[in-house]
């Protein structure tokens, strides 16, 4: 498989644990669609706070990336989620990331912070 399926894939797996596993406490998943080819993954969502969202791979690669790069303190994760993440985008595999990883990096790439803890 090339690299950027592989990535694609990666960052599919992600959006599909968030969304059924990982933010059902502070969001309601209006639109879900995944297919066999992984880019077609996609979720639109409702906040309890009436904020719509729009996750794709775009968003969960901007999530990781604010995540392992946090500068600014608001994107803040324990040391646990910060390995497995870590390890996780390095090798391009999702099997280690929980439904806690997930929530965290969809935080992180829709709202710039992670909000709920």
């Amino acid at each position: 498989m090339k690299r950027s399926e592989e990535r694609k894939q990666f960052l599919s797996c992600i959006t599909t644990t968030a969304v059924e596993g990982g933010i059902g406490y502070w969001s309601e998943v209006h639109k879900y669609r995944w297919k066999d080819r992984e880019d077609d993954v996609f979720a639109l969502i409702f906040t309890d706070e009436g904020e719509t969202y729009l996750i794709v791979n775009a968003t969960i690669a901007t999530g990781i990336r604010r995540i392992l790069s946090d500068n600014d303190g608001h994107c803040k994760v324990n040391s646990r989620i910060l390995q497995t993440l870590k390890e996780a985008d390095r090798l391009n595999d999702a099997s280690n990331i929980d439904a806690e990883i997930a929530d965290c990096i969809v935080q992180a790439g829709t709202m710039n912070e992670i909000v709920y803890a």
